[in-house]
């Protein structure tokens, strides 16, 4: 009884960390869905979600407030759904502290969601060392369910999820952003 409970738990968490690659999935397997390499599908509904209005989605931050997406109707959002562990996180991270420090006096409101527990070495003592030994002084946010990450469809780390003052999606974007002035370009969506 014990082994078929350890091996349904492996079984449960290798569904849950495919929704964590890192490079996009590109095996088509009809019009709205994709094989993951695990073979698992996944709905391709992140395009259907722009222009429409952003989930709701309350988390915890790195020191333990509660913070609902909410919050800040009325300002633009930039999200961005990451992990420690992914490197093309960790590149994107010193653009994503450019634009906190640059935009946030502009009415920006930047918002990181850390995908806690996506692999063992992702928890929250790992994260805040990560941060603090990089400087880094954006908002945080902890997926500790991967709740909001299924919300919002990420299937890769990064995601970039761009959203108005009304509260619309106006852009997702899998993958990173490598400069200041990339994130800049999709920012005039959402910034007037």
């Amino acid at each position: 009884m014990k082994k078929s409970i350890i091996i349904s738990s492996g079984i449960i968490l290798a569904i849950f960390a495919s929704a964590c690659r890192q490079a996009p999935v590109n095996n088509s397997t009809g019009d709205n869905e994709t094989s993951s390499p695990q073979g698992i599908s996944i709905n391709m509904t992140q395009t259907q979600m722009v222009g429409k209005q952003a989930p709701e989605f309350q988390l915890n931050d790195i020191s333990g407030k509660s913070v609902l997406l909410s919050d800040f109707h009325g300002k633009p959002v930039f999200l961005t759904f990451w992990a420690s562990w992914s490197p093309d996180c960790r590149r994107e991270m010193p653009v994503i502290q450019q634009i906190y420090d640059k935009w946030q006096s502009q009415g920006l409101v930047v918002l990181t969601i850390d995908i806690l527990n996506s692999r063992p070495e992702e928890t929250q003592a790992n994260l805040e060392s990560f941060m603090s030994t990089n400087n880094y002084s954006f908002p945080v946010l902890l997926d500790t369910n991967q709740l909001a990450t299924i919300q919002y469809h990420v299937g890769d780390t990064p995601t970039n999820v761009l959203i108005d003052k009304d509260g619309f999606i106006r852009e997702i974007i899998p993958g990173p952003f490598l400069s200041e002035s990339a994130v800049e370009t999709s920012l005039t969506r959402i910034i007037q």
